[in-house]
Protein backbone atom coordinates (compact mmCIF):
# COMPACT_ATOMS: atom_id res chain seq x y z
CA UNK A 1 0.00 0.00 0.00
CA UNK A 2 1.47 3.45 -0.92
CA UNK A 3 0.60 6.64 0.50
CA UNK A 4 1.39 10.06 -0.25
CA UNK A 5 1.04 13.11 2.24
CA UNK A 6 0.58 16.98 0.81
CA UNK A 7 1.06 19.57 3.17
CA UNK A 8 -0.88 22.44 1.89
CA UNK A 9 0.27 24.50 4.31
CA UNK A 10 3.47 24.57 4.02
CA UNK A 11 4.29 23.57 7.76
CA UNK A 12 7.18 21.55 7.48
CA UNK A 13 8.77 24.05 5.57
CA UNK A 14 7.86 26.67 8.33
CA UNK A 15 9.02 24.57 10.71
CA UNK A 16 12.47 23.98 9.15
CA UNK A 17 13.24 27.57 8.88
CA UNK A 18 11.69 28.69 12.15
CA UNK A 19 14.20 25.80 13.77
CA UNK A 20 17.18 27.64 11.76
CA UNK A 21 16.06 30.79 12.85
CA UNK A 22 15.90 30.39 16.55
CA UNK A 23 19.07 28.36 16.03
CA UNK A 24 21.00 31.32 15.01
CA UNK A 25 19.04 33.79 17.49
CA UNK A 26 19.13 31.93 20.40
CA UNK A 27 23.05 31.87 21.01
CA UNK A 28 22.93 35.50 19.35
CA UNK A 29 20.88 36.73 22.24
CA UNK A 30 22.79 34.77 25.14
CA UNK A 31 26.05 35.90 24.04
CA UNK A 32 24.90 39.66 23.99
CA UNK A 33 22.67 39.33 27.21
CA UNK A 34 26.27 37.67 28.75
CA UNK A 35 28.56 40.26 27.35
CA UNK A 36 26.81 42.78 29.17
CA UNK A 37 26.77 41.66 31.99
CA UNK A 38 30.29 40.86 31.89
CA UNK A 39 30.72 44.57 30.83
CA UNK A 40 28.64 45.98 33.89
CA UNK A 41 30.04 43.27 36.21
CA UNK A 42 33.68 44.58 35.71
CA UNK A 43 32.47 48.16 35.70
CA UNK A 44 31.01 47.62 39.15
CA UNK A 45 34.42 45.84 40.35
CA UNK A 46 36.74 48.72 39.12
CA UNK A 47 36.28 51.17 42.18
CA UNK A 48 39.13 53.16 43.26
CA UNK A 49 42.58 51.92 43.94
CA UNK A 50 43.28 51.40 47.20
CA UNK A 51 47.12 51.79 47.78
CA UNK A 52 48.96 48.34 50.17
CA UNK A 53 49.28 48.96 53.61
CA UNK A 54 46.33 51.00 53.50
CA UNK A 55 42.86 49.57 55.81
CA UNK A 56 40.61 51.66 53.22
CA UNK A 57 37.57 52.21 55.52
CA UNK A 58 35.93 54.68 54.56
CA UNK A 59 35.42 52.91 51.04
CA UNK A 60 34.13 49.83 52.80
CA UNK A 61 30.41 48.76 51.66
CA UNK A 62 30.61 51.05 48.61
CA UNK A 63 30.07 50.33 45.07
CA UNK A 64 31.75 50.03 42.67
CA UNK A 65 34.11 47.94 45.00
CA UNK A 66 37.41 49.19 45.74
CA UNK A 67 39.96 47.01 44.52
CA UNK A 68 43.89 46.93 45.69
CA UNK A 69 45.44 43.99 43.62
CA UNK A 70 42.64 43.86 40.75
CA UNK A 71 42.15 39.94 41.38
CA UNK A 72 38.57 39.77 41.73
CA UNK A 73 37.97 41.38 38.07
CA UNK A 74 40.21 38.73 36.82
CA UNK A 75 37.96 35.73 38.94
CA UNK A 76 35.01 36.71 36.85
CA UNK A 77 34.52 34.15 34.17
CA UNK A 78 31.60 34.08 31.58
CA UNK A 79 31.87 30.05 29.87
CA UNK A 80 29.63 28.48 27.57
CA UNK A 81 27.80 25.32 29.57
CA UNK A 82 25.89 24.07 26.54
CA UNK A 83 24.05 25.05 23.41
CA UNK A 84 22.58 28.61 24.36
CA UNK A 85 23.34 28.47 27.92
CA UNK A 86 26.31 30.79 29.61
CA UNK A 87 27.78 30.94 33.05
CA UNK A 88 28.72 34.27 34.85
CA UNK A 89 30.44 33.76 38.03
CA UNK A 90 33.17 34.39 40.38
CA UNK A 91 36.12 31.62 40.12
CA UNK A 92 36.88 31.03 43.76
CA UNK A 93 40.43 29.53 42.72
CA UNK A 94 41.44 33.12 41.35
CA UNK A 95 39.56 35.30 44.28
CA UNK A 96 38.51 33.09 47.18
CA UNK A 97 36.89 36.11 48.69
CA UNK A 98 34.74 37.24 46.05
CA UNK A 99 31.46 35.33 48.26
CA UNK A 100 32.43 37.35 50.80
CA UNK A 101 32.24 40.59 49.21
CA UNK A 102 29.25 39.67 47.23
CA UNK A 103 27.51 38.21 49.86
CA UNK A 104 28.69 40.19 52.48
CA UNK A 105 29.93 39.13 56.23
CA UNK A 106 29.09 39.98 59.54
CA UNK A 107 30.92 42.69 59.55
CA UNK A 108 30.51 44.00 56.15
CA UNK A 109 27.58 44.80 53.96
CA UNK A 110 27.36 42.74 50.78
CA UNK A 111 28.11 44.32 47.36
CA UNK A 112 26.12 42.32 45.10
CA UNK A 113 28.72 43.14 42.13
CA UNK A 114 26.76 40.13 40.07
CA UNK A 115 23.59 39.73 41.29
CA UNK A 116 22.68 43.40 40.99
CA UNK A 117 23.97 43.52 37.64
CA UNK A 118 21.03 40.65 36.32
CA UNK A 119 18.69 42.32 38.79
CA UNK A 120 18.82 45.70 37.02
CA UNK A 121 19.10 44.37 33.35
CA UNK A 122 16.65 41.43 34.04
CA UNK A 123 13.35 43.12 32.35
CA UNK A 124 15.43 44.71 29.29
CA UNK A 125 16.91 41.17 28.18
CA UNK A 126 13.20 39.78 28.53
CA UNK A 127 12.13 42.48 26.23
CA UNK A 128 14.76 42.19 24.01
CA UNK A 129 14.68 38.61 23.83
CA UNK A 130 10.65 38.94 23.42
CA UNK A 131 11.60 41.31 20.49
CA UNK A 132 13.67 39.33 18.77
CA UNK A 133 12.33 36.33 18.36
CA UNK A 134 8.77 37.48 17.50
CA UNK A 135 10.09 39.30 14.71
CA UNK A 136 11.92 36.25 13.55
CA UNK A 137 8.89 34.35 14.05
CA UNK A 138 6.80 36.85 12.09
CA UNK A 139 9.20 36.72 9.21
CA UNK A 140 8.97 33.11 8.85
CA UNK A 141 5.09 33.32 8.91
CA UNK A 142 5.30 35.69 6.10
Amino acid sequence: MMQTFVDTTKWKFKKRALEQILATKIPMLVNECSQEIMRATIQNLSGPQIKPGVTGAREIGKMPVPRRTGMLVHSVKNVSVGYGARMIYADEKVAKYAKYVHNGTRKMRPRRFLGDVVRERRQAFENRWRYTLINAINKVGQ
